[in-house]
């Protein structure tokens, strides 16, 4: 609510956090992808598996898809970053909705559509790919079902 009294929000909510640099920021990306923030050496093995689990959707993270890394403990409000951002599709890996200022339940593995934006949840990216490691598939089959599902082939 914007008041002539104050010269701020009478609500202020957190500053929604920028797309990684290198990733696509235009404004034709309908597609977000939300990590949670690792040490940087980490991070280049955790960004090559979602190129890979993308790649398979028929989506290319450095075109179609804007990377945004949230630290752990970090809230902020999706409903400013997609007035920033027309999206269609936001994927969410080891983030709670709450932490995203959502306030409906989104289950793991599930599209959920709330207006115009269809958010999927998943577990995080080195919880999946650490278990593919391992040998086990389940979190990664998972994902990839709801996947085909949020992106479906022609």
């Amino acid at each position: 609510m914007k008041s002539d009294f104050f010269d701020f929000l009478l609500f202020p909510a957190p500053e929604a956090p920028a797309p990684v640099p290198g990733s696509s920021a235009a404004p034709p990306a309908e597609v977000a992808a939300f990590v949670r923030a690792l040490p940087e050496a980490d991070e280049s093995a955790l960004e090559a598996f979602l190129e890979k689990v993308l790649q398979a959707a028929g989506l290319r993270l450095s075109i179609d898809v804007l990377l945004i890394r949230v630290t752990q403990g970090d809230i902020f409000s999706f409903s400013r970053f997609s007035h920033r951002y027309p999206l269609r599709r936001a994927l969410i890996f080891g983030i709670e909705a709450r932490d995203m200022g959502l306030h409906f339940q989104l289950p793991l593995y599930q599209p959920v559509t709330v207006g115009s934006v269809t958010f999927l949840r998943a577990h995080g990216l080195a919880e999946i790919l650490e278990e593919r490691r391992q040998g086990g598939r389940e979190k990664a089959g998972q994902l990839w079902k709801a996947l085909q599902e949020l992106f479906p082939k022609p």
